[in-house]
């Protein structure tokens, strides 16, 4: 589970996760840390992400998939192929889905 004690525990349990869900080393970034927890997090992974990651992502974003052009590439805003930055409630919400 992800730990929002602070935004250093915080980054620090969200780079477990990702790293356990998607076997690839990432990088984790509080965007205005100051702000935590209603703040951005961004993650740059070393490779690209896979779709069904992303797809994991933009559910819990709550977003819908009919706006999706492609939902075999998704690429939609801050979900991109080498770098996903969403808020902390939605990096909750998605770790909530999956455990």
């Amino acid at each position: 589970m992800l730990n929002r004690e602070n935004a250093r525990t915080f980054n620090a349990s969200l780079k477990a996760e990702i790293t356990k869900l998607t076997n690839q080393k990432v990088k984790v970034e509080i965007v205005n840390s100051y702000k935590f927890p209603n703040c951005y997090v961004r993650v740059h992974a070393e490779s690209e992400f896979n779709n069904d990651f992303k797809l994991m992502v933009f559910d819990a974003c709550g977003y819908s998939r009919k706006d999706l052009l492609n939902t075999d590439d998704v690429s939609y805003g801050n979900i991109q192929s080498k770098n996903i930055a969403v808020k902390v409630i939605q990096w909750e919400n998605l770790f909530n889905k999956t455990n």
